[in-house]
């Protein structure tokens, strides 16, 4: 039995030395403590490496390339009769997103295609406005710093100020919240002035 016992482990201990010979051509010199303790160290490694990039991937919210616009649970709304325009940002969902990398306002009137804020001069009813993109940094809302875009958690509320004056007679406009990387719309909400059911901006 003692000598079982004694075959086994000198198999255990020559293993380590074929796996190292193997891999590095040699095992001259390297003993079998000091080939398990390599094989050990490489282990480890491994292990490391593997733990921080899942740790990336992981991070404290969900990476732009794996939003969902379905999956993204944010509310918007425009203040009632504001001068200039005043959209209100809520997250209702259980996630943290960075809205200054990861997503945008859009804008369109009756009859067009929705352009990101900042473009929105090409309409008639902005002509004479100066739209900015209030989700871009630098843009930020009174009261509020970058971080509160950056790190928008849950039950967060923002204001995201496009700096258009008020909507007024029969002019419309409906503004998104849109995912920037996949250019899909999470939310919008319309400002008309002439209905009383709708937000009037």
């Amino acid at each position: 039995m003692t000598e079982a016992i004694a075959a086994e482990f000198r198999i255990f201990i020559r293993e380590p030395q074929q796996i190292l010979h193997s891999m590095f051509g040699t095992s001259k010199g390297i003993t079998p403590v000091i080939a398990i303790v390599l094989l050990l160290l490489v282990t480890v490694g491994a292990v490391g490496v593997v733990y921080t990039q899942f740790q990336g991937l992981v991070g404290d919210g969900p990476d732009a390339d794996f939003l969902d616009a379905d999956g993204v649970d944010i509310s918007m709304s425009s203040t009632v009769s504001h001068d200039p325009i005043n959209l209100t940002l809520r997250n209702n969902g259980d996630d943290e997103y960075d809205l200054q990398d990861d997503f945008r306002v859009d804008v369109s009137v009756p009859g067009e295609g929705r352009v990101p804020l900042e473009d929105a001069v090409v309409f008639d009813e902005f002509e004479d406005e100066s739209p900015q993109q209030c989700l871009e940094e630098g843009n930020e809302a009174e009261g509020h710093d970058s971080e509160d875009y950056t790190s928008f958690g849950p039950g967060d509320s923002i204001a995201c100020e496009p700096d258009i004056d008020d909507l007024s007679g029969p002019e419309e406009a409906t503004f998104y919240l849109v995912l920037d990387s996949a250019d899909d719309e999470v939310t919008d909400v319309t400002c008309d002035p002439s209905t009383s059911t709708s937000a009037t901006c």
